[in-house]
């Protein structure tokens, strides 16, 4: 039994002429070892199977270096996305408000009809009675108009004016009106919300509360509703400032 082993096909070929049966050939070439089984004859072919493994697990250990990646990418994938929704919620708590700017929200109406339905007055404006909380921007007087009769309501800002003592008494409030309402036509038996003037308070604006005083008339009435709509300046903190 002859045992023969070699680098190339040419010196194992060479070796397999001269030998005698049976012949036993090794190599750690796996091509070589493919070539001999076809070009010539042997009685065994001799594996190592210890270098076999050794190419099995680098095999495996890539594997499982891909299952790794593809699972820390949607480890990733998922955090990205709950961190994404849980950012959405935040900001939707943090910069909803009553709705003193952009268009009237439901808490705004709300606000108005719960008044309508206790009180017989015509006229309601938010911020009347309670001062509402306001940042440096555009912030919108809502006033609401409840008329069995109908009528239009002659709206008229005479005055704004600091009432607390952070807040400048030189300056010229008056000046940050940037959009008014001087009218509102009610049909009867309807009630209607408002948006009657808006305000352009400074970014530097001092913290503190101001007054609005709103006259309004309705055409044909003798009688003139004085309403007093306090607003409390309140800077957004930086977080706030940014997400909203």
């Amino acid at each position: 039994m002859n045992l023969i082993t070699a680098p190339t096909f040419e010196k194992a070929r060479n070796l397999i002429k001269s030998a005698k049966s049976p012949i036993i050939f090794t190599s750690n070439d796996d091509e070589l070892n493919r070539k001999i089984l076809e070009k010539e004859e042997i009685s065994i072919l001799l594996l190592n199977l210890s270098r076999r493994k050794d190419k099995m697990n680098k095999i495996r250990g890539k594997k499982a270096a891909i299952e790794l990646s593809m699972t820390t990418i949607v480890v990733v994938v998922l955090s990205l996305t709950l961190l994404i929704m849980g950012f959405i919620l935040v900001r939707s708590i943090m910069c909803t408000a009553i709705g003193l700017t952009g268009d009237v929200g439901d808490k705004a109406k709300k606000q108005i009809n719960d008044f309508f339905d206790t009180s017989s007055n015509d006229v309601y404006c938010i911020g009347q009675g309670d001062a509402v909380k306001v940042s440096p921007g555009i912030n919108n007087v809502y006033c609401g108009f409840n008329s069995k009769t109908g009528g239009t309501y002659q709206v008229t800002i005479k005055e704004i004016k600091p009432l607390s003592s952070t807040l400048s008494k030189t300056t010229d409030y008056m000046k940050w009106i940037s959009v008014k309402k001087e009218s509102v036509t009610v049909s009867p038996e309807q009630r209607e919300t408002q948006k009657i003037v808006t305000l352009e308070i400074p970014e530097d604006a001092q913290e503190g509360t101001i007054r609005l005083t709103l006259e309004v008339k309705k055409e044909g009435a003798t009688s003139v509703s004085t309403i007093p709509v306090d607003w409390e300046i309140s800077r957004r903190g930086t977080i706030r400032a940014v997400m909203c």
